[in-house]
């Protein structure tokens, strides 16, 4: 009868201690979805900062950085910004480490006016003109993509400068 008893004692003990880690894992859980909300309107108040299109400038839009759906985020972020995205699309390899801004018709002040849109410094701006392109600028995604407004949720807290 006491083996039996240590036995079911030793099963409350267990039940008990399974029971704590459920309620710490639910209160985490708690936790982060009640932080999401916050995070979520700094981003959207982030992303204000930045300056807008004067004029309707055509930008295409390429994931060098191998995240699903990131060019499709920035696409809408950049229309929200008044640029007329013509093209989405993966960017010849995966392995671009930062964000830039290819100016596309020899006209440097649109690319660095898209860079400033995107919070992006001029020195992410170079020049690279191609004949039969009808786009003004190409922005390529890097691995930075957690600093640019549209995922600055992720970032990290404070004036980033890029």
């Amino acid at each position: 009868m006491t083996r039996r008893r240590a036995h079911i004692i030793g099963l409350n003990v267990i039940l008990t201690a399974m029971g704590f880690v459920v309620l710490a894992l639910g209160w985490q859980m708690v936790q982060r979805l009640r932080i999401t909300p916050v995070v979520a309107q700094q981003a959207v108040m982030r992303a204000d900062i930045y300056p807008s299109a004067t004029d309707i400038y055509q930008v295409e839009v390429r994931n060098g950085a191998g995240i699903n759906g990131a060019a499709q985020t920035l696409r809408s972020y950049l229309r929200s910004k008044g640029y007329d995205v013509v093209e989405v699309g993966n960017h010849r390899s995966f392995d671009v480490e930062r964000t830039e801004v290819i100016d596309r018709v020899g006209s440097l002040d649109i690319a660095i006016e898209v860079a400033a849109s995107l919070g992006l410094s001029s020195d992410r701006v170079r020049q690279e003109e191609v004949g039969g392109y009808f786009i003004d600028a190409s922005v390529i995604i890097g691995r930075d993509y957690y600093l640019l407004p549209p995922f600055a949720d992720a970032a990290v807290p404070g004036d980033v400068q890029l």
